[in-house]
């Protein structure tokens, strides 16, 4: 018997024997895990020409912004290969010398379900699997990564994972990142869902914001920033899951009279509806529709030439500060026929301009001004398919793309969440001048001349019970008692009221509050006064039960002393940047001369 008939014989027993799986060879190797360890510039330098090698410029390397409805930036392979580079130098700046472990053979879910959705029925054959790149603090060989006693110091090294699709442009996929490893300056505050990744049998855990890049055929930008803001929401509440890019497109369908794939965006009012078919109430604003009337700041209109922009920013602001990821669709101001891009708004950085926020002050009747404490902030986190995750940006610049500015935001609400930021700010500064609720009247020792700062944002309900109750020990027993028992709707407004001296610190954490009102969220936007739940002031504390009328608010809380307190910070978690050790020589290597671990 000739030698073919023979191995081919061979292999048919192997399978009758192994129940129809072939025996494997001896010589044969298990996939293949690259190890990397950085230690400088070039390391990363060999690190990006071994996943990106360089090929020859084509069309495809240019940026294309579709049409005007996907408000989209195309990205192909070179600017694949840029934003790779950046964030192994980003982390290498932060995290010092760290360890890169890959798998050639990931199951990426977001990339496998296009795969399966749309590239596998195109003629030329792509691969269905990813790689992933697992990102260590120090030096780490696999042999150590698997040992279940380097578990906990495996974990406090873990700096997150990477996700490289195998699309014509090399796009980064599914990628999980620690912040305070990418932040340039803090601190910041962000919002963050928890996370836990299995790598080579290992449980590991991370606090980050999903980041992807659109492949330009199964997703566009738009598609990415509704799949990041989705898959935080599914991490983080058992109301809401997860969707994978086919769902998407499928839903998109429903609002479309033409073909849905290839995807070639969507503008923001399909998101919104998207949103809506999604389970959220959403709410979308536009600059262009933003009215002034009577709204409290309306008098330093004057004080700046685009102020439906800064209109804007606060509306933003209101949100962050809320601890809910924000849609934010950037265009171009020299032409509103170009299209745009879309972005994920996440927190800000917590630089303050004092001077800019007193500029922005106004009063309210004629008398005593009032200062926004969104007015202090004015740079923010944005997750970005154009830049690295976590980038830091002006409100006026958060594309990288200069000349694009703010046009529209899409905040993904609570279903029973009816009254909105700005009636809700409206409802605050008319009880404020109240002659019977406000501070003249229950706030008697501060001066009428001196500036209150108020600070407004979403909480949950069972969260800020929690964090006033376990934050109080500067108050009486009645403090505790009251903020414990008082019925709350799932979802509040608070405006927490500050004095400028206690606000301005060189820790915004330890600002204390001298009072605050909170609203139900879920009452309607006419209601105003009547959406009020409780009152607290410095010299009288007053509450309405469900059951209470208006009337409730004329009668105080016996024996209550309100003393300042802490401000809440249950929505958003304080990052701080991290930084290496520095080496024996005082700075940190430039350069290694074998990078591969063996």
């Amino acid at each position: 018997m000739r030698k073919g008939k023979w191995k081919l014989a061979y292999q048919l027993l192997s399978l009758c024997n192994t129940g129809g799986l072939p025996i494997m060879d001896q010589t044969q190797q298990i996939p293949d895990s690259s190890q990397y360890y950085v230690r400088g510039a070039k390391d990363i330098e060999n690190i990006v020409r071994y996943y990106y090698p360089p090929r020859m410029a084509d069309d495809s390397e240019d940026h294309d912004y579709g049409d005007s409805s996907d408000s989209t930036d195309c990205l192909g392979y070179q600017t694949s290969q840029e934003l790779f580079k950046k964030l192994l130098t980003t982390l290498w700046k932060h995290a010092g010398p760290f360890t890169v472990i890959c798998e050639d053979y990931h199951v990426d879910p977001m990339y496998r379900d296009s795969y399966y959705s749309y590239f596998s029925n195109q003629h030329f054959t792509m691969s269905r699997f990813t790689k992933r790149l697992t990102f260590f603090k120090n030096q780490w060989k696999l042999k150590e990564i698997i040992v279940p006693e380097n578990a906990e110091k495996l974990n406090s090294n873990f700096l997150g994972t990477c996700v490289i699709c195998p699309t014509d442009a090399r796009t980064l996929g599914r990628t999980l990142l620690a912040p305070a490893f990418m932040l340039d300056s803090g601190p910041c505050y962000l919002r963050l869902a928890n996370y836990s990744i299995t790598v080579f049998g290992v449980r590991l855990n991370v606090k980050a914001f999903l980041f992807q890049m659109q492949d330009r055929e199964t997703t566009r930008c738009a598609e990415v920033t509704l799949l990041n803001i989705l898959d935080y929401f599914g991490n983080s509440y058992s109301d809401y899951r997860t969707y994978r890019p086919s769902e998407i497109i499928r839903a998109e369908q429903a609002f479309s009279p033409d073909r849905t794939l290839p995807s070639r965006g969507i503008n923001y009012f399909t998101m919104s509806k998207l949103l809506t078919k999604f389970g959220f109430s959403p709410r979308l604003y536009g600059k262009e529709a933003i009215s002034y009337g009577d709204a409290p700041f309306s008098e330093a209109k004057g004080k700046s030439e685009d102020w439906s922009a800064i209109e804007m920013r606060r509306l933003l602001h209101y949100y962050v500060e809320s601890g809910i990821p924000v849609a934010t669709n950037v265009m171009w101001t020299d032409s509103k026929q170009m299209p745009g891009h879309s972005l994920v708004c996440i927190g800000y950085s917590g630089e303050q301009n004092a001077s800019r926020a007193h500029e922005l002050s106004a009063s309210i009747g004629g008398g005593r001004k009032f200062i926004n404490s969104a007015d202090y902030y004015w740079k923010y986190v944005v997750i970005d398919d154009n830049q690295i995750p976590y980038a830091v940006r002006e409100f006026r610049e958060l594309s990288c793309h200069q000349g694009m500015t703010v046009e529209y935001i899409l905040v993904p609400l609570y279903k029973r969440m009816f009254l909105e930021a700005t009636d809700a700010y409206d409802v605050v500064t008319s009880i404020l001048v109240d002659p019977k609720f406000g501070l003249k009247s229950r706030a008697s020792k501060l001066p009428e001349d001196e500036p209150v700062v108020i600070r407004l944002f979403l909480a949950s309900s069972r969260t800020f019970k929690n964090f006033r109750i376990m934050n109080s020990r500067a108050q009486s027993n009645s403090y505790r008692f009251v903020y414990g028992t008082t019925p709350l709707p799932r979802f509040i407004w608070v405006a927490e009221l500050y004095r400028v001296s206690d606000y301005e610190t060189e820790n915004p954490q330890e600002a204390a509050a001298f009072g605050e009102i909170i609203l139900d969220a879920t009452s309607a936007t006419k209601n105003d006064i009547k959406s009020v739940i409780m009152l607290n002031y410095p010299d009288a504390v007053s509450i309405r039960g469900p059951d209470d009328s208006i009337d409730a608010l004329n009668r105080c809380v016996n024996g209550l002393s309100l003393k300042p307190f802490r401000k809440f910070t249950g929505n958003l978690q304080e990052i701080t940047p991290q930084w290496p050790q520095e080496s024996s020589d005082g700075e940190m290597l430039e350069s290694g001369e074998n990078s591969r671990l063996t």
